[in-house]
């Protein structure tokens, strides 16, 4: 693909001149509500590699859309009911009791949560006992029971503050990004009419 040199001069000069931050990209004539799923991060755990480029795709994607004008709902399922939840709940029990209770949980400071991930872990591969609680709670937590319930909130809450800080938040890199964005506009409203 190539652009006829009058046709990028008058797009640059057109982006410079504009002063409202959209750099000339005129807004999409057919506006839309646009669902983005994207990174799904596993509660207290590391986020991989696998997590960082769907993060930062979806995140594109999202950005890119709601720069030309779209709404853009951001969804990023957090919380699967697994065996880690069971371990992990057992191991608040144990470590963490206000974290079993609505009134109480928003309170506790779960602190690092790979190394209560890791400890918890540790518990179930060693402690037959804890690994029966463990997925004892999978079933509460599963039925609705508040405990189980209140713990799991505890946790999502806690890794979401910490998802949260893989996504751009300056405004250095919120004007670069929306460079980027006005370049791949262009690319895609002469290609594709979004």
């Amino acid at each position: 693909m190539r652009f006829k040199k009058d046709y990028l001069a008058a797009a640059a000069s057109a982006m410079a001149k504009e002063a409202k931050g959209k750099l000339a990209i005129p807004p999409t004539a057919h506006k839309k509500k646009i669902v983005v799923d994207y990174s799904s991060p596993n509660i207290a755990k590391e986020m991989h590699v696998g997590h960082l480029r769907s993060t930062i795709i979806g995140d594109t994607l999202c950005s890119l859309l709601e720069f030309v004008g779209h709404d853009v709902i951001r969804l990023n399922h957090v919380g699967d009911w697994g065996t880690q939840f069971g371990m992990l709940v057992e191991h608040l029990r144990d470590e963490y009791p206000a974290a079993l209770n609505k009134e109480t949980a928003q309170d506790v400071e779960l602190g690092d949560l790979v190394m209560l991930y890791k400890a918890a872990k540790k518990r179930f591969d060693a402690d037959d006992d804890f690994k029966t609680r463990a997925r004892e709670g999978v079933v509460k937590l599963q039925a609705g029971n508040p405990e189980e319930i209140a713990a799991w909130e505890s946790l999502c809450a806690a890794s979401r503050v910490e998802y949260q800080k893989v996504r751009y938040t300056n405004a250095a890199s919120t004007y670069a990004l929306n460079l980027l964005l006005a370049f791949l506009v262009l690319i895609c409203l002469s290609c594709f009419s979004i």
